[in-house]
C-alpha cells in the first residue's frame, strides 16, 4: 500500500498519497496533520513548501528565483 509523502523531502507520513485523496496525513514524529501545497500534495516544513513551489514554478514560468503571490499566500498560511 502507498504511503503519503513529503513532495519534496519524500519524508514518509501516515496516510495515503494526497493523489488518491484518501483524507489528511499526519507526520510520524509530532503526530501533527501535514501541509498542503498550492499545487497539490503535502509538506512536511517550510523549506520544502518553498522547493516545490520553487519546482513547479520553473517549470511552468521558466523563473526559479521569485515566487508567485498564490504561492506566497499559501506558505504563509500554512506556516506563519
Amino acid at each position: 500500500m502507498d504511503k503519503a509523502k513529503c513532495m519534496y523531502c519524500g519524508k514518509v507520513f501516515n496516510g495515503k498519497p494526497y493523489t488518491l485523496g484518501g483524507g489528511p496525513a499526519f507526520d510520524v514524529d509530532t503526530g501533527e496533520r501535514c501541509k498542503i501545497n498550492v499545487y497539490g500534495g503535502y509538506v512536511c516544513s517550510e523549506f520544502c513548501d518553498i522547493n516545490v513551489c520553487l519546482e513547479f514554478e520553473s517549470k511552468i514560468f521558466g523563473n526559479t528565483t521569485v515566487l508567485s503571490v498564490s504561492a506566497l499566500r499559501k506558505i504563509i498560511s500554512n506556516w506563519h
